[in-house]
């Protein structure tokens, strides 16, 4: 059986911007997220020995904070959007239907959502996973592919590109479901007075 919390942020969103202007403002910023992605990916990829006339780990570091700090602030804009999408869908039932107000009034629901109760604690332990997964990037960022311990203990010997490739994909969904989860829990911090359950 699903439980959802849902909440009513009716203040913080523009509810009165176009549908398809909302999804292509996330369009675009998944496109930007992309790239950025790219750029960490590089970085994480290459060899920091091969920067002449810089210090590679001062340099793997500043640019790995760098992007990753980009990549934080837009995808909390992605997120904000997917939440305004969310609200202006329930908003075109909520007209449609206006005898279902309270079913349909513009709101934002999320399933099993384990902060339900304490979204304050959710806020500590989200940022956490951001500056864990920052660690582990930048870490990256400094060692050569082939430095990178790789678990052989089935027997195999593993290609630690691949390896390494698996492991930002990893830490990019992780990533992006931390960073959603967090702005969840901001909203139900602020608005938690509107939850309901069910």
């Amino acid at each position: 059986m699903s439980w959802y919390t849902t909440i009513y942020p009716t203040e913080e969103f523009n509810l009165n911007v176009s549908r398809v202007e909302v999804l292509n403002r996330i369009q675009t910023y998944t496109t930007d997220l992309n790239n950025i992605w790219m750029y960490i990916h590089g970085l994480c990829m290459a060899n920091p020995k091969i920067i002449n006339g810089e210090d590679s780990i001062l340099y793997a570091i500043d640019y790995t904070n760098k992007y990753f700090n980009r990549y934080l602030l837009i995808s909390e804009k992605q997120v904000q959007a997917s939440f305004l999408s969310q609200m202006l869908d329930n908003k075109e039932m909520w007209e449609k239907y206006p005898e279902n107000e309270k079913e349909y009034r513009p709101h934002i629901w999320y399933n099993h959502f384990k902060y339900s109760n304490d979204p304050e604690s959710g806020i500590e332990d989200c940022n956490d996973n951001i500056e864990y997964i920052r660690k582990r990037l930048i870490s990256y960022a400094c060692a050569c592919p082939k430095d990178i311990i790789v678990d052989n203990s089935d027997g195999d010997v593993k290609d630690h590109t691949l390896y390494l490739i698996g492991e930002l994909e990893d830490l990019r969904q992780w990533l992006d479901s931390t960073i959603y989860d967090l702005e969840f829990c901001k909203l139900l911090n602020k608005y938690f007075d509107t939850k309901e359950e069910g």
